[in-house]
């Protein structure tokens, strides 16, 4: 099955694609590039890998879930403050479980609803949000 993330194309590589139970599963990287540290601009060394897993905006009717394997960071400097770091991505904050679009677009659908009526328009559209985690929004 071949997939088209759009605007997450050109930051991420797409190694896995699989539909199961209805749900696609989708297993990427980010792309190479060069890190500095965030704090002392020095080169850094890779210390370890993480995976982080979240949804993205449904296709062809069927919920996305990513796992995108992040590189982790160790600096070398002794006088920095930041020790370990991960790879930064401006479509999904550090810890977030749905894309920054995705959230968009749950808000652009839902902006006059209550979270009751939310979550059930929400599930009609296989988009995958809690009434509790609407309200976050």
């Amino acid at each position: 099955m071949k997939t088209s993330f759009k605007d997450l194309k050109s930051r991420i590589i797409t190694d896995f694609v699989e539909e199961k139970d209805g749900v696609i599963y989708t297993i990427c990287h980010l792309k190479n590039k060069i890190q500095l540290c965030p704090c002392c601009n020095k080169k850094v060394t890779l210390h370890s890998f993480l995976t982080h897993t979240f949804y993205d905006l449904p296709i062809q009717n069927k919920p996305v879930l990513i796992s995108l394997t992040k590189r982790k960071y160790l600096c070398r400097n002794k006088n920095c403050d930041c020790k370990t770091f991960s790879d930064k991505t401006d479509f999904i904050s550090p810890k977030g479980r749905k894309t920054k679009r995705l959230i968009k677009n749950i808000i652009v659908l839902t902006k006059d609803m209550n979270s009751i009526q939310t979550s059930k328009n929400l599930k009609e559209l296989v988009i995958i949000a809690k009434k509790s985690a609407i309200c976050n929004y």
